[in-house]
């Protein structure tokens, strides 16, 4: 979920990992929500108004959520965590199935807050697979720290991270943020590829999509695999992965609901906003949030979860 900007900082962290201090995914998730809703909550009432969070939508590629702004990644949080994290385990479960009692490199562009990360983790335990899991964004998401010393981050513009310390990756995957980045970042990074020598014979290539920028995902997606090809591989599968029609809620997937509490706020956010009868743009209480921009449900179905990968082999 990159917000690209110019000139960043890169920060490369030794590769060392300490487990996370949940005991299992039922845990994580539900314990994630409640440290980010107790922090939202807190952000909120310092506000002078809630304006602001009207900016996370998803309806204009051309205007991207500023994900530097922590009350903006907590509010993402909060809506699309526990989906985000039940669409990545569900992916990685089936994809760990093929590499059984083996180490997996995997390479996340555009990692957020490390949810992929931990989807993989609590998948790799029950599939006894060795993850190596590497995650690149440039910001620094704060809320990091509520989760596990997770030291495999590095902090950078994609196009200006050294791809070569990745050349025996087998899995790259974009979670939710392909279509994010700028065209000219993205056409930097598909140019990096090609001045590589992987080592792999086989890489998975995956992006989990925004049901809404389908069209701009699959083009970047398939400039991906054409980046592959250009340096000796040829793409043996492609698909697009949904979740089976039998499973209406996330719960199908991970065993565990989302916190009632935490729904129940986020649906009525525009009340906590101080301005909501003076501002000059909601003209009243109840204008304000026209079209709900405020007062939104989390994401809990997973009907709109769509995954494109492609299997590149030399």
């Amino acid at each position: 979920m990159p917000n690209q900007a110019n000139q960043p900082s890169t920060h490369t962290i030794p590769s060392t990992y300490s487990a996370p201090f949940f005991q299992s995914k039922d845990q994580f998730i539900p314990k994630f929500l409640e440290n980010i809703c107790k922090d939202f909550s807190n952000d909120i009432l310092t506000l002078p108004s809630l304006c602001n969070l009207k900016k996370l939508r998803f309806d204009n590629p051309n205007e991207q959520p500023d994900y530097s702004d922590i009350t903006i990644q907590r509010l993402y949080l909060l809506r699309y965590a526990y989906a985000y994290f039940s669409e990545y385990y569900y992916l990685y479960d089936c994809l760990f199935k093929k590499y059984q009692n083996n180490q997996v490199k995997i390479l996340s562009i555009g990692t957020g807050c490390n949810i992929d990360y931990y989807a993989a983790y609590f998948a790799s335990i029950i599939n006894y697979v060795n993850l190596d899991h590497f995650g690149i964004d440039i910001i620094d998401w704060k809320d990091k720290q509520n989760l596990d010393n997770y030291n495999n981050f590095i902090l950078s513009d994609i196009a200006k991270v050294d791809l070569s310390q990745f050349i025996d990756t087998d899995i790259i995957i974009f979670p939710k943020s392909l279509c994010e980045l700028p065209e000219k970042t993205v056409k930097a990074f598909f140019k990096n590829i090609q001045k590589q020598s992987f080592k792999c014979n086989s890489i998975y290539l995956i992006s989990s999509q925004r049901s809404c920028y389908l069209n701009q995902d699959s083009t970047r997606f398939n400039q991906l695999v054409q980046s592959f090809e250009q340096i000796g591989f040829t793409k043996k599968k492609g698909k697009i992965v949904t979740a089976p029609q039998n499973y209406t809620s996330f719960y199908h997937i991970v065993n565990f609901s989302y916190p009632d509490h935490i729904c129940i706020l986020l649906e009525s956010l525009a009340q906590y906003c101080k301005n909501i009868n003076n501002c000059p743009n909601g003209k009243g209480r109840g204008i304000c949030d026209t079209g709900n921009q405020l007062n939104r449900s989390p994401m809990l179905s997973p009907r709109l979860m769509k995954i494109e990968f492609a299997l590149v082999c030399k």
